[in-house]
This record gives structure tokens, sequence and C-alpha cells, in this order.
């Protein structure tokens, strides 16, 4: 009875906020995100849904500060936009189901007979080398570019102990398989880059948030895809090739709670087990556990930008029976470096 009476008090409390208090944070949030609208219409309608937003954060961290939620969230560059643009905008991951059997042939069976005592309770691969800074994919639904190469970028690191930003451009424009800034698959980007002859990097071959004329060349890779490994879809293996194989591309689903993640163990009620329902492309690059709440959690880069969440990444709940699928869509590339 206490938390039902906590809610009520708490839905109470996140309904409204003083009309000077809302223009405050729209003022501010227009400035520090440069938006300029094309008409007074635009403007009345963002200043509607950022309201909408905005008290919606508020509610959700009152909970959060109450013990009822395990992540906070907060106000970022999607606050003025309503899921289904964020969706339409950056959400494409899909699954190829042509591709099926080529999954089923490449799942990494050595992985399950790993000890579990081999692998330690907890790694972070950002404070071991293997990762780029956060990068953002713009206005392009190019998330599976993104995870792709966030493997391949761990995996080359991995061969060489150099840390080289390989280009998301290179499969924009060139994977034949992928649909560009309208969607893609990462195990069919692994098996395209096999075909192309191998993985530019960005500095040679940047990103442009847009689709263009492939320009890829094979004197420009700086390394070859040579196969690629799924894995079983649950949790444990995940874990055990974070910890011995390197950053791995995983598939999830993303909901609207996902969108103002700020900081703390994400973990969202609303995602279903489906693996139909696998939107976004990212890359895990560690597990650990929360010492001040005890959660178990993924370590998960995104590409929205170093703005958006906690300085980039998300931690997503682990051991929670796979919430959002974390597992259910996990690959990584082999590959070989190039001689430069």
């Amino acid at each position: 009875m206490l938390v039902f009476s906590l809610l009520f008090v708490l839905v109470g409390l996140g309904s409204a906020l003083p009309s000077y208090e809302l223009e405050k944070e729209w003022k501010q949030f227009q400035v520090a995100y440069n938006r300029n609208y094309k008409s007074p219409a635009e403007l009345q309608y963002r200043n509607k849904i950022f309201n909408e937003n905005l008290l919606k954060i508020r509610k959700h961290n009152e909970e959060y500060e109450a013990g009822l939620q395990s992540y906070m969230e907060g106000v970022n560059q999607f606050t003025d936009l309503t899921f289904e643009e964020v969706h339409k905008k950056l959400l494409g991951c899909k699954r190829n189901l042509t591709s099926e059997v080529a999954r089923y042939s490449s799942v990494d069976l050595d992985i399950l007979q790993v000890d579990d005592n081999e692998v330690p309770d907890s790694i972070d691969l950002r404070e071991k080398g293997y990762v780029t800074p956060v990068k953002n994919q713009g206005h392009c639904g190019s998330c599976w570019a993104f995870s792709a190469v966030g493997s391949l970028e761990g995996q080359l690191y991995e061969a060489t102990k150099k840390l080289v930003s390989l280009s998301e451009q290179e499969l924009v424009d060139c994977s034949k398989t992928n649909e560009g800034c309208f969607g893609g698959d990462m195990v069919d980007a692994f098996e395209d880059l096999m075909e192309l002859g191998g993985i530019a990097s960005e500095e040679s071959y940047p990103y442009q948030a847009k689709k263009n004329n492939c320009t890829f060349k094979k004197d420009m890779a700086v390394a070859e895809v040579t196969g690629v490994k799924t894995l079983p879809k649950n949790e444990n293996a995940l874990k055990k090739a974070v910890a011995l194989k390197g950053p791995i591309a995983v598939g999830i689903q993303v909901t609207a709670n996902f969108m103002n993640y700020k900081k703390g163990v994400f973990y969202d009620r609303s995602c279903v087990k489906n693996e139909n329902m696998l939107n976004h492309g990212v890359v895990v690059v560690g597990y650990g556990k929360d010492n001040s709440t005890g959660k178990d959690y993924w370590i998960v880069k995104n590409s929205w930008g170093a703005d958006w969440g906690d300085n980039g990444y998300i931690k997503m709940s682990r051991n929670r029976e796979n919430n959002c699928n974390i597992a259910t869509d996990a690959s990584y590339p082999l590959l070989k470096p190039k001689d430069k």
C-alpha cells in the first residue's frame, strides 16, 4: 500500500510545473541546442512537445529519487521531438530474414565451452583501449553501420594494439544488402565488407550522414574482414564474448523511455521479448555491477553524440531476462589487418 500511495503523490507532483519554469527550460533548451524553427506554428508545436516531454522527465525523476526507478532521465537534443520522429530519423536496425541461415551457420559455439570462472566479474573495454570516442550518426538511420564499425574497431585494436577510427560512411555508401540511412543489419554489413575487400579509416572515408555513391577502393582498406561470428542468444554468452573477444555489435529494442536516458541502470518494462522488435544497433563495450544498488549492467556505446545519455553511453540492465533483447542479435567480425 505504501508504494501505491507514494506513486499517487508522485503523479500529482509531476503533472504540472509553473508556466515561468516551463518557459525558462524552453528558452535554455533552444539556446543549448541551437534551435531555429521555420515558422511560429512550428515553434508552438515544438514547445508543446517539449513541455510534454519535460513533464514526463520530471515525473520519472521524482520516482527515481523515491527509489522506484533505477535510472534518471534528462533533457537532451530529442526533447522537442516525438518518439515517432526519433524512430523515423535514427532507428535503423533491420533484421534481414534472408540472412538467418548465415546467422545459424556462424554461431560461435566455442564461447559456450568457456568456463564462467575464466571471465572477470566486470570489464570496461574503454579502459583497455578498444573503444574510439563516441560518434554521432546525425539524422540518418545508420545505427547499424556504427554498431558494426564499433565492433570492427575493437577487433582491429586486438590485432594491432592501435586504435583506429573506421569508416561508417563506407558501409552507408557501399553495403549492397543494407539501405544506407534507411536501415541495415550488422551481420550483413560484415559480410558485405568481405566482398568489398575491407574497411577504410574514418580519415580516408569520412562520415556524411547521407548516402552517396560508393567511392571505396581496396587500397584504402586498413583491414580485411575474413568472417563473422554470431552469438547464442543469451546474456552469459554475451558476457563471455565481451570479455574474450572485444566490443560486440548488438541489436536492441528502443522505446520512448530510452530516448530520455541520462544516468543509472536502464531497465525498460515496456520492452517486448521478441527479436522482431529490434530497431537500433549499438555496441556492448563492457559490463559490471552498480555498487550502490547491486544491479548488473551492460556498458553500451550509442551513436547519438556525447551530449546524449551518460557522455554518449548507457548502462543497460543485465541478467534481467534479456531486457530489450540485448543478447538476441549479437555478432562480431573476424579480420586481418592490412600492411600499410
